[in-house]
């Protein structure tokens, strides 16, 4: 929501939302680098051309997931609604920069509402990773709180591990991969309700072949082998290690199957394997 930072001048600056009013009284009143950021900032966003290449060339607005990078699209939209400047608020595009633009010293955080103590964790059992992939995009259409991914690498880590052998419980047979998803509605009884619903309808698409339902303390047990997923890869026996090729990847639930079989192909074609794991969901 706001950030005091230092620019590469070393003077302080505090970003937040500003009226286009209260942005040019800054720019008009002093010739500091802070002011000079703003106006170029919004000059350049003011130019229709470089608003349509921002809009054509920047990740699809349905890729939630974007940690990194310059967010010149999303601080579009927040200031050209409807096409018509209302406000802006450099925070936007300072929230993926890494430390590139500005050094943060203090940082103001819009927060969400903790969940609901009612939860279930449906864990959905594949027989490959595309099957599973292509059950997360119904998945996410049920509305969960998460949908992860652990697939049989990480899996088979916990084998005789003498800590999350223990937690396998709810791990049926010798499965590809697994979506761990969490409903956190109000109520226990629509929790259970929402996973139900999802198993009727992957089994009548043909999606998967065990659906444990995880509650109270077994979820804690169930997420402690999603959270040690790269601590376990990184353990391997052996000189070789494994190393992190793509992490947050931006791309759409929709295409996230194709985008792993085209990964699949390219690591095929040098000998290489991979882990793929976690924020399926997102």
């Amino acid at each position: 929501m706001e950030a005091t930072v230092l620019l590469s001048d070393g003077s302080e600056a505090t970003f937040g939302n500003m009226t286009l009013d209260e942005m040019n009284n800054k720019i008009a009143s002093n010739e500091s680098l802070e002011s000079n950021i703003l106006e170029g900032i919004f000059n350049l966003l003011n130019e229709e051309q470089n608003r349509k290449i921002i809009e054509n060339n920047f990740p699809q607005k349905a890729v939630a997931r974007r940690n990194t990078g310059y967010a010149l699209d999303v601080l579009l939209n927040s200031i050209f609604i409807t096409g018509i400047p209302q406000s802006i608020n450099l925070c936007k595009l300072l929230a993926g920069s890494e430390g590139t633009l500005c050094f943060f010293t203090e940082l103001k955080l819009g927060l969400i509402d903790c969940p609901p103590a009612n939860n279930v964790l449906l864990c959905a059992h594949f027989t490959s990773l595309r099957e599973c992939l292509d059950a997360n995009v119904i998945a996410v259409q049920h509305n969960p709180y998460a949908s992860e991914l652990v697939d049989k690498r990480i899996l088979d880590f916990t084998k005789d591990h003498p800590v999350f052998n223990a937690h396998r419980f709810f791990i049926d047979g010798d499965p590809e991969a697994i979506l761990m998803i969490e409903f956190f509605p109000d109520e226990f009884s629509d929790a259970r309700s929402q996973a139900e619903k999802l198993v009727i309808d992957l089994e009548n698409r043909g999606l998967g072949y065990a659906f444990p339902v995880l509650t109270n303390e077994e979820i804690q047990y169930a997420w402690e082998i999603r959270k040690a997923g790269l601590g376990l890869l990184r353990n391997m026996p052996g000189d070789i290690q494994p190393v992190n090729l793509i992490e947050d990847c931006a791309v759409t639930i929709d295409d996230l199957p194709h985008y792993a079989d085209d990964i699949m192909v390219l690591l095929n074609k040098y000998g290489l394997t991979a882990s793929y794991y976690a924020h399926a969901g997102a």
